[in-house]
């Protein structure tokens, strides 16, 4: 815990601390939660949470655990319509079917920031680029071969075997999220050749993790900001906040005290007054 208040984060035993209270019932949680975190200043993200279920005013921090449980579940499952899935059902990507003006995905950015700022464990099966874009980092073929291995293995064929006899009957447009894209919309029935098919693959990864998402994830980025402190999120490669967030323990807080912005990004990060 100890380590926690370091680096900025609350801790949600102090008594000191104002709170950030979500009162639900267990039948609508997902929906109980969105309302109330739509209306609460955003300053307040920053208090410690407690949660209720139910009318029980009891604070115990196993209400918070069933909490995250409960509503990241909700949240990732094909019902809410948010996401997509890998063929193996293994990893979710923001859908590009989904409603992008849609208030979850900042609330979901809010979730994923509080779990994080309470130092809280949360099902969150995303692939490693999300990431590397939280930290403004671009995807790459090898986040395509970690959400969809075959994709992202026959786009690596392209590329180290394809000949222009192979790409022959070949052109820039690709299935993803169900839906046929042209990767060059000025010209979608662009012939694919061994001279452009690294452009082909370029646009295709684009494609999948940036544009067909653009705004959802803008909003998400939002929603995650709003909660945790934007520099103090960046000391971090993207695989320790992976870790952080979804269960593996990280240990190299000594790499980090020597990080000379640290004051700065304590003093962005002190306990709401």
């Amino acid at each position: 815990m100890d380590t926690f208040l370091e680096f900025g984060w609350c801790d949600p035993n102090s008594a000191t601390l104002a709170l950030l209270q979500l009162n639900l019932n267990r039948a609508s949680v997902l929906k109980g939660t969105f309302k109330q975190l739509a209306a609460v200043d955003p300053r307040d993200f920053k208090r410690p949470l407690v949660v209720f279920f139910d009318e029980n005013y009891e604070i115990d921090n196993v209400y918070k655990k069933d909490f995250f449980h409960e509503v990241f579940h909700e949240l990732l499952s094909a019902e809410s319509g948010m996401f997509m899935f890998n063929d193996s059902q293994t990893l979710a990507w923001f859908s590009s079917k989904a409603s992008h003006e849609d208030e979850r995905f900042y609330l979901f950015g809010v979730l994923c920031g509080l779990a994080l700022y309470n130092h809280m464990i949360v099902y969150l099966p995303f692939p490693l680029v999300l990431f590397k874009k939280l930290l403004g980092m671009r995807p790459s073929l090898d986040d395509l071969k970690e959400f969809s291995p075959i994709v992202g293995k026959s786009m690596q064929c392209i590329l180290d075997e394809y000949t222009d006899e192979d790409l022959e009957y070949m052109c820039f447009s690709m299935p993803w999220d169900e839906t046929e894209v042209a990767l060059d919309p000025e010209n979608p029935e662009k012939q694919l050749t061994s001279e452009n098919k690294q452009e082909f693959v370029d646009a295709f990864v684009n494609h999948a993790f940036n544009a067909s998402v653009e705004i959802a994830f803008a909003e998400f980025r939002r929603g995650f900001f709003q909660v945790c402190d934007r520099d103090l999120v960046r000391l971090f490669k993207p695989k320790e906040l992976q870790e952080i967030l979804v269960g593996k323990d990280f240990h190299d807080w000594e790499k980090l005290k020597q990080v000379p912005s640290m004051a700065l990004c304590i003093l962005s990060c002190v306990n709401y007054r």
